[in-house]
């Protein structure tokens, strides 16, 4: 339905929150806050792509079981950590920055078994449509995609409805 650009996540009073963007080189030296392996392999093998085309490779300083264990650790300064900007939801207590190269966006996306949906699943449908759209929209504006890729997420956005 859409996608979400990676981030760096790290504490107000980190050196490198002074930046607007970051090298993945430059972040890699940093320790890293990161989610279990046990419970979540799929983090690593995602870090281990994010990071493929640099020498440096991310060391995991500690590993937590949320995502709010991990926003909390990077607020504490136990390391940074690499997510999607969910910046508008945790005010000041982190800074989310860009990271150079862009690491490959995080799709998102919505499923439903066929035939009809309930009512409230219908709604709930509807609005995350709604949702990507918008958020599709405004990707497209500041990365100047072009029409091309509109009618792609157009497709995928009308693919969802079925």
């Amino acid at each position: 339905m859409t996608w979400q650009r990676i981030r760096l996540v790290v504490s107000p009073n980190h050196p490198l929150a002074h930046r607007r963007v970051v090298s993945l080189s430059d972040a890699a030296r940093e320790p890293f806050v990161g989610l279990t392996h046990e419970e979540y392999p799929e983090f690593y093998e995602y870090l281990s792509a994010i990071f493929r085309s640099v020498k440096e490779k991310p060391r995991i300083a500690e590993e937590h079981d949320s995502f709010s264990g991990i926003i909390s650790a990077v607020e504490a300064g136990t390391g940074v950590a690499v997510t999607v900007d969910f910046g508008y939801s945790f005010g000041n207590r982190v800074k989310f920055l860009h990271l150079t190269p862009e690491p490959k966006p995080f799709s998102v996306g919505i499923v439903a078994t066929k035939g009809r949906l309930s009512p409230a699943a219908a709604k709930f449908w509807e609005c995350a449509r709604k949702k990507s759209r918008r958020q599709n929209d405004h990707l497209l504006k500041n990365l100047a995609l072009g029409p091309t890729w509109q009618v792609l997420l157009d497709e995928l956005n009308g693919a969802a409805i079925r």
